[in-house]
């Protein structure tokens, strides 16, 4: 369930559902109430079967349902029941459900839904009228009472119900629609996919229609807008932008303008949000048609142009640094084969400076030259934000080096690309104000997850984003190592954590250490210390924490220690191990980039989210107590064991490679664009 400030609701559905054996029930909070959020969240809590997660902003219907199903637990024959919380039913409809998905034929299943007093028909089956642009009530429905289910060509979102394997085939729902049209969008891709949905019609549930885009003035301005906007951006890529200009649909928008006047008293506001919601509609479908094609395009093969990959060093002794620096050159590489790659971190690279405080400083005092000069060869700039450091929690030196080097860049006409990173969050105005200055003065955003995506998108409607993921996916599949005996479990050690952090607490965390190891040989798991930080200056490197937790611990001592040479060495280790268990976010990235299942041992926000979007559930929160982590992890080992979630790994590795051709095609229109333009000027 999608909660959005309707505690009640959800706390009533959650404990009517339990109320059958064998279910469980995940609620995704949407909520923009803190009070509401809080009461919600300390009720789940004390129901046993109901895992709580919140994403920490409203991300729309559509990625809150994603972002719930990537946690379930089941495997892929297990029953996903989609429901709103402001419905309400017969358990017995549950249990018919299920039966007709084994053995209907249908792959999706909706009960016959009414509502208001009167239970009048709210949704049983409908299509989708692409030339219109509206979803149409089927009529001819059976009279006959032995006809249970019918076939609908579109599925409403309110309460589909299907395999963990069916969502799998088709897809979770679009996250840039945030709310409305997102399932006509999913029932053209399941249908594409042979996939029958079927309503029972002698099963109903009553639904509150509008809960969470009503107003006391009935719909409010929200439903407007994104109804509208939402319209005009599925039927373009439907039907093209002229099918948006044909007689039917724009008659059909002017129904929805009246129909708007007259149900609102000609209320301003509305009318106001319904227009903007045609403006941005077009001026969206617009941008998305340019920069999230993924149709491949034809580059000069002569493109030799420099481009600067900033905040990546490809010989830091951090390996997910490199994985940024070697992932964003293969991501470029792929669209501009020919272009001269170079990278540059805060501590030095290929412009020659530290770009710290006082180069910034000397480039004030010298009028700007200082910088001006060395980036004047480059024509195209690419943005890693380091990852995960577009963001005001580790404070706001980063991101005002960060946005300072960007204004230069921007200054001089270069075009820079944000390229796929974390994005927030921004807890001080000034940080806001800074990360939607290079938000909106950057050619192209690509997020790495969706929450990131909305972060970005609430922060500038100007410049064209587009949700990609991690950069590891880029990277070739490792070679295999010269040695005839493969890993069992590499345990990722942190000296981030080790050492202690304002995130966790170090002693705790080699107490976890000490737990997961235990439980591993008392399985028969051959367990051994792996380093994703080599050997540096820098205390929380993961050679020393290795060394450190050897020392404290006669148990972790005994463990054999794999330490790398570089990224391919790591990778050659990760992809000849059967598990990895990391509290390096990019050890377990490597992982699953390589088919090796992980299990992270989240400190931060920018674990989740991206797991999320590649639907790989094994993410404990390394913040908890220590028996609890060690117990969440050791739970994953075994049902990683029995092969819970085999399925789950190969669909993890191909959305992350689905995710960087988006991403790598998005760039590669953005670069024709400009190459063209640069054309034309010469």
């Amino acid at each position: 369930m999608v909660a959005f400030n309707n505690t009640d609701d959800v706390i009533r559905i959650a404990n009517l559902v339990l109320g059958r054996a064998s279910s469980s029930v995940l609620v995704v909070d949407n909520s923009t109430n803190r009070d509401d959020a809080r009461a919600l969240a300390d009720a789940c809590d004390r129901m046993a079967e109901v895992v709580y997660v919140r994403p920490g902003v409203n991300i729309g219907f559509g990625a809150a349902v994603n972002f719930g199903v990537a946690r379930c637990q089941g495997g892929p024959d297990d029953i996903l029941w989609i429901l709103n919380p402001d419905t309400d039913f017969d358990l017995r409809v549950v249990d018919s459900l299920i039966s007709l998905v084994d053995a209907s034929g249908f792959g999706v299943i909706s009960p016959r839904i009414v509502t208001g007093k009167a239970n009048t028909d709210w949704f049983a089956g409908a299509k989708h009228d692409a030339r219109r642009g509206i979803i149409v009530d089927q009529r001819r429905r059976p009279q006959s009472d032995d006809v249970e289910v019918v076939q609908t060509e579109f599925m409403c979102g309110a309460a589909p119900l299907m395999t963990l394997a069916t969502w799998h085939r088709v897809g979770g729902f679009r996250d840039d629609f945030f709310m409305y049209w997102e399932d006509a969008e999913w029932s053209q891709r399941a249908a594409d996919a042979g996939i029958r949905m079927g309503v029972s019609l002698s099963h109903t549930i009553w639904h509150r229609v509008g809960g969470a885009s009503e107003s006391h003035g009935g719909k409010s301005g929200l439903y407007y807008f994104y109804m509208m906007r939402n319209r005009i951006k599925l039927h373009t890529e439907l039907s093209g932008i002229r099918g948006t200009f044909s007689l039917p649909f724009i008659a059909t928008s002017i129904r929805w303008l009246l129909r708007c006047a007259r149900a609102n008293r000609f209320d301003t506001a509305k009318l106001m949000a319904l227009a903007r919601g045609v403006v941005a509609g077009y001026i969206w479908a617009l941008a998305d048609r340019v920069c999230k094609s993924k149709l491949r395009v034809e580059l000069d093969d002569e493109f030799d142009s420099p481009v600067l990959i900033l905040w990546a060093d490809s010989r830091s002794p951090n390996l997910g640094v490199r994985v940024l620096a070697r992932g964003t050159a293969e991501l470029i590489g792929g669209v501009l084969p020919k272009a001269k790659v170079e990278a540059q971190d805060f501590s030095g690279g290929a412009l020659g400076v530290n770009l710290g405080p006082r180069t910034l400083a000397k480039d004030i005092l010298s009028g700007g030259r200082l910088l001006r000069r060395r980036l004047r060869k480059y024509e195209l700039i690419i943005d890693t934000g380091a990852g995960d450091s577009f963001t005001d929690i580790y404070g706001l030196r980063r991101p005002f080096i960060m946005w300072y080097v960007h204004r230069v860049c921007v200054a001089m006409g270069k075009p820079v690309i944000l390229s796929p990173q974390t994005i927030g969050p921004f807890g001080s105005p000034v940080s806001r104000i800074i990360a939607r200055n290079r938000i909106s003065t950057s050619d192209l955003v690509i997020a790495r997850e969706s929450v990131s995506y909305h972060v970005a998108a609430g922060l500038s409607s100007r410049t064209a984003k587009v949700v990609g993921t991690d950069v590891v996916f880029s990277l070739p599949m490792p070679l295999p190592l010269a040695r005839t005996e493969v890993h069992d479990v590499l345990l990722n050690v942190s000296g981030l954590l080790v050492n202690g952090d304002n995130h966790v607490d170090g002693a705790a965390h080699i107490q976890v250490l000490e737990t997961i190891v235990s439980g591993l040989k008392a399985r028969g798991r051959r367990v051994e210390l792996f380093a994703h930080v080599l050997d540096s200056g820098k205390s929380d490197n993961d050679v020393s924490a290795i060394e450190k937790v050897q020392r404290s611990s006669t148990l972790l001592g005994d463990c054999e220690k794999v330490i790398p040479a570089d990224l391919e060495e790591a990778r050659g280790h990760i992809a000849s191990s059967k598990l990895v268990v990391g509290a390096r976010m990019h050890a377990c990235l490597n992982s699953l980039s390589v088919g090796v299942p992980a299990i992270g041992m989240a400190y931060s926000r920018k674990f989740h989210p991206l797991f999320t979007s590649l639907e790989w559930p094994c993410l404990v929160d390394a913040r908890l107590a220590p028996a609890l982590v060690a117990e969440s992890a050791l739970d994953y080992v075994d049902r990683i064991a029995n092969g819970e979630f085999d399925f789950r790994l190969s669909a993890a590795r191909e959305r992350g490679c689905d995710g960087l051709s988006s991403a790598q095609a998005s760039v590669a229109r953005l670069s024709e664009v400009r190459h063209r333009s640069a054309n034309d000027q010469r």
